[in-house]
């Protein structure tokens, strides 16, 4: 029998794990920002999300 944590489910837009994958990126090397944005720039242009997400952590907001 397969249990499901509903608690923790939850159901996210495409560009979720791309925006908080640089969420804490001046934390890491340069090198770990430009490989997510390699690895991310196969699935689509996640720019404008990203700056959304940005004025967000920058304001306080919590989404």
């Amino acid at each position: 029998m397969i249990s499901i944590d509903w608690e923790s489910a939850g159901q996210y837009p495409e560009y979720w794990e791309y925006t908080k994958s640089l969420f804490e990126g001046f934390r890491w090397p340069q090198r770990y920002n430009d490989m997510i944005h390699n690895v991310f720039g196969a699935f689509g242009d996640y720019s404008a999300e990203v700056e959304v997400e940005r004025h967000s952590w920058g304001a306080g907001d919590v989404l």
